[in-house]
């Protein structure tokens, strides 16, 4: 999985960087082959309270999936994003199953080949119900 850290007012330390890959790589298990998540991670300065946000952004099943926090602890920022992006991911995993389950429920609700069977006699005996009565009439 590609990760791509961004930041804003600080510096990337292996720290960080091994805590972003561990926490959003752990997401690869949940998502479709060939989805790339881009992480952004951003610090607002002393002044503006002090606080940490982390944000990352992906794309899967066609769609853009997008997780925020803010607190005052990056860490839990990022850790708090990916059990964000975790859920925001299985509800899409779950949908698209339930679609193609949906789909493919509809063409199996086909008469079972029993009931084919009964059908085949059904004709059988209506055929010599007719041919009954034909001689019956004739």
């Amino acid at each position: 999985m590609k990760i791509e850290i961004q930041c804003k007012g600080m510096t990337i330390t292996d720290a960080i960087r091994n805590h972003v890959e561990d926490k959003v790589g752990k997401l690869e298990r949940v998502l479709p082959a060939g989805v790339e998540p881009v992480a952004h991670l951003a610090f607002e300065s002393e002044a503006h309270g002090g606080s940490y946000s982390a944000e990352v952004n992906l794309r899967a099943w066609g769609q853009d999936v997008v997780s925020k926090s803010t607190t005052d602890d990056l860490y839990k920022a990022i850790s708090e994003v990916a059990d964000q992006l975790n859920k925001q991911i299985r509800r899409l995993k779950d949908k698209q199953k339930s679609r193609v389950k949906g789909g493919a429920s509809v063409r199996h609700h086909q008469e079972p080949v029993e009931r084919v069977d009964e059908r085949e006699e059904y004709e059988q005996e209506y055929q010599e119900s007719l041919r009954t009565t034909e001689t019956q009439e004739g």
